[in-house]
């Protein structure tokens, strides 16, 4: 029996576990979490007596009832606690420094211990696989972001995607395991040679290659049934567009993040994400960190009970759901919470990436550094064909040159540097730049709106 075997076994063993029993599991976990980072983390102990008063191990939480006495952590937190030079577990037992996305073009490390690696990562991918009904026998095609080595020049891998894939595959899943960096084409050719009948990347991924393959005329040599993607949601005019140009049976998403790994998964298309509820805590609450009613909108906050080298604890995902309320009592879904409509609050979604606010803030300050003066900013989201087009407005004093204008706002655009991957591997347009005089953009607020979704998504 594999890994996987074991994981159908522990699935069925929750289906069979009544309310009580799977309560008293999830709050062992919990509490003994809460309790691993107390004892082992330094910074953690010092925010938790500053924001929470608790200095002794036994003011801390017993039950996931009272998780609301815990202080939320985020970012910018871990990047002030320096987490990945101070995590909860020898430094001997940590596997990786996982960077995370850059949205803010800064991104920053995550300790991932051998342990919260395959917990968090290759046993609950597996899981979702499991859950939504793809053959893990059959080779899966999966395209993470990595950059192998070429011709001499190393490679990079350290990014929470590609993190998973050898953990799937020690599992015992059958997986051929590619980098973002190779050309669609190559890709379309691999999948039509694999016969791989399900593939895992990033949203964006699929509407190129469902592009080249209609242009090709080669959707009868594709045997794809399933793409299962992560990215935070897609347009229904692209999952139809993708799945009539790969012939698809269905097009599912799961929901991945850098400081947790996998969280949670679709089971229908276009239907809710059911939360893992046994490895993870997860509240959907207000600006005031109080409980969403079943229907309204809520910042999510993560609690991984594997995450034992950093103290992943409330964590401030970055990221707006709808709580839709609890699964249903039966099959792997049952106690779990379920939510949809994932936004980012904090980031621009682009593409496959994220553009943070605090980045197009400072977009007047990187044009200065061309010599190009901007009185108000703003990023809006448009559509070209199934693409993502940026489209950068600039109100501008009189005098400058429109060319030069054009060249800073761009320059300030591939600051982040996933969008300037993005641009460069055709994920997304080139960005478009529209300038404005003295008042024109802002009208009568103090400054534009930084962000704009003009897709209609």
């Amino acid at each position: 029996m594999n890994g996987i075997d074991n994981l159908r076994k522990e699935l069925y063993e929750l289906d069979e576990m009544g309310v009580e029993d799977f309560q008293r599991i999830r709050n062992a976990r919990f509490a003994g979490l809460v309790l691993h980072h107390f004892r082992n983390n330094e910074p953690y102990r010092k925010l938790l007596l500053k924001k929470s008063g608790i200095k002794s191990e036994d003011q801390l939480p017993k039950t996931i009832s009272e998780i609301g006495i815990l202080p939320t952590t985020e970012r910018e937190w871990f990047e002030e606690a320096r987490i990945h030079d101070n995590p909860s577990v020898s430094k001997d037992k940590i596997k990786k420094n996982i960077e995370t996305s850059g949205s803010t073009g800064k991104p920053f490390l995550i300790p991932y211990s051998h342990r919260a690696s395959m917990e968090t990562g290759g046993k609950l991918f597996a899981r979702a696989m499991i859950m939504a009904g793809i053959d893990t026998n059959n080779p899966c095609y999966i395209v993470t972001h990595w950059i192998p080595e070429k011709e001499g020049v190393p490679g990079k891998d350290i990014w929470a995607s590609h993190e998973i894939m050898p953990l799937y595959k020690e599992l015992g899943g059958n997986l051929i395991d590619e980098s973002t960096q190779t050309p669609l084409l190559q890709h379309m050719d691999n999948i039509i040679e694999s016969g791989a009948e399900s593939t895992v990347s990033g949203t964006p991924l699929y509407n190129a290659l469902a592009g080249v393959v209609l242009s090709k005329g080669l959707t009868d040599k594709i045997k794809l049934k399933t793409v299962f993607a992560s990215g935070g949601g897609v347009l229904d005019v692209d999952r139809a567009f993708v799945k009539k140009a790969l012939g698809l049976d269905k097009y599912l998403l799961f929901y991945a993040t850098s400081e947790a790994m996998i969280s949670a998964t679709q089971l229908e298309e276009g239907g809710p994400y059911y939360a893992f509820a046994d490895t993870h805590a997860i509240e959907i609450v207000d600006k005031d960190l109080n409980p969403v009613k079943e229907g309204e909108k809520g910042k999510i906050l993560l609690t991984p009970f594997d995450m034992d080298s950093a103290p992943v604890v409330r964590y401030i995902i970055g990221d707006e759901v709808r709580y839709v309320g609890v699964g249903p009592h039966e099959g792997h879904s049952k106690f779990v919470p379920v939510f949809d409509s994932i936004r980012r609050f904090k980031d621009a979604a682009m593409g496959g990436g994220l553009l943070a606010l605090s980045q197009i803030e400072e977009f007047p300050k990187y044009m200065r550094e061309k010599g190009m003066v901007a009185m108000g900013i703003q990023v809006a989201k448009q559509r070209e064909g199934m693409k993502d087009k940026p489209v950068i407005r600039l109100e501008v004093p009189p005098g400058q040159d429109p060319d030069k204008i054009e060249e800073a706002a761009i320059y300030a655009f591939r600051k982040n540097d996933q969008m300037a991957y993005l641009i460069d591997s055709g994920e997304i347009r080139p960005p478009g730049v529209e300038i404005y005089k003295p008042g024109e953009l802002r009208g009568n607020r103090l400054k534009p709106t930084l962000f704009i979704d003009e897709t209609g998504g």
